[in-house]
């Protein structure tokens, strides 16, 4: 299971993918919110190797690893207690380095909303157009060489956090818990 960015960017790199790894780690989300299946890789995977192509071998086994960050970004979203996490490069990186990256997340997000064919930007349905206008917002982040760093550096976190945060409450929208397992909190 590939749960940080060094991994991921490492898995990239390693099957010399044209992919940025945020991107991918977005894209990856973004399927798994309009309720893409891993047992579907054919219809999707197409489109994050971006034209490139392995031989039958190595096809299997990157779609093998691929399904597994797809299954672990399920199962973030299926855990309690908000679990799900975006994978940027870590804190230490320069500002400017975390901003574009997280710029190519929310593209790559977007991206699979809108390849899917589950959503339109041109009319997006009515429970999520806050949080895709919120989305796309982040992802024209930029760095103003005349504020701060400390003070983009605050910015950034709260950024942060409200995208980890909008996703999880459109995967929450887009992927309602059955009845039954919502129960516990009706009989509270």
């Amino acid at each position: 299971m590939r749960s940080d960015f060094v991994e991921l960017k490492d898995f990239v790199n390693a099957w010399s993918m044209t992919i940025d790894p945020t991107y991918l780690h977005g894209t990856l989300t973004g399927l798994v919110c309009v309720g893409e299946q891993l047992d579907n890789t054919d219809n999707w995977l197409p489109v994050i190797l971006n034209e490139r192509h392995y031989n039958d071998e190595e096809y299997r086994l990157l779609s093998d690893e691929i399904g597994e960050l797809f299954s672990s970004i399920e199962q973030q979203f299926m855990q309690d207690g908000f679990s799900f996490q975006i994978l940027l490069p870590d804190d230490e990186e320069p500002l400017r380095r975390r901003v574009n990256a997280m710029n190519e997340w929310c593209c790559g997000f977007v991206e699979a909303l809108v390849e899917s064919g589950e959503i339109s930007l041109q009319e997006p349905p009515q429970d999520c157009e806050e949080i895709l206008e919120d989305i796309l917002s982040m992802a024209g982040a930029t760095v103003d060489d005349h504020e701060s760093l400390e003070e983009q550096e605050f910015d950034f976190t709260i950024i942060e956090e409200h995208l980890r945060t909008v996703v999880q409450l459109f995967y929450e929208i887009r992927n309602p818990l059955p009845v039954a397992q919502n129960s516990d909190y009706l009989s509270a």
